[in-house]
């Protein structure tokens, strides 16, 4: 799109970007994102590579599909918060904090949510999902994944999801939060 009109207060260059509200809730929310992409990525190429279509193997199928919409639906929420607090012409200090943290919880959650979907696949494909297959190679998904995950430590913002629950405060916003 072409010379479309935005307000003034939407305009952030990159030298603002660190006073954009929210800032390190959106770079959470976009590492939240990629994890729930890699563990779909991997549960369609699961699915994909399963042969047999069993009662037990439908289960589990359906339960990584129930896991993969419960990440999705997480992830969702959490944009929605960030949506509000920049949808506020002059957010405070509470509504940021707010929004890090529901954006936290979505993290939190979904770390742990993709990583289980990303290695019971290979419950779902057996001995044939574990073969190398190029880069399709269904170990790839659980390795980009799990790497990604640990690139911050869900434990600690964990800390700071219960921190915040016990005392009421605000945790100290910036690039983690």
């Amino acid at each position: 799109m072409e010379d479309a009109a935005v307000p003034g207060h939407r305009v952030h260059t990159f030298d603002r970007a660190l006073a954009l509200p929210g800032y390190g809730a959106f770079a959470q929310l976009l590492h939240t994102a990629i994890d729930v992409g890699i563990a779909a990525s991997a549960l369609d190429s699961g699915l994909v590579a399963t042969i047999s279509t069993d009662d037990l193997t439908a289960q589990l199928a359906g339960e990584l599909t129930a896991q993969r919409f419960a990440a999705e639906a997480v992830l969702e929420k959490a944009g929605r918060a960030l949506d509000a607090l920049w949808s506020r012409p002059d957010p405070t200090d509470a509504d940021r904090a707010d929004a890090a943290l529901q954006v936290a919880a979505a993290k939190v959650t979904t770390g742990a949510l993709t990583v289980d979907v990303a290695s019971r696949i290979f419950e779902l494909t057996g001995t044939r999902g574990t073969a190398a297959h190029g880069d399709d190679g269904l170990d790839r998904h659980w390795r980009d994944l799990r790497t990604h995950t640990l690139h911050e430590r869900r434990r600690d913002k964990a800390a700071v999801l219960g921190r915040a629950a016990l005392t009421g405060e605000a945790p100290e916003l910036g690039p983690q939060l």
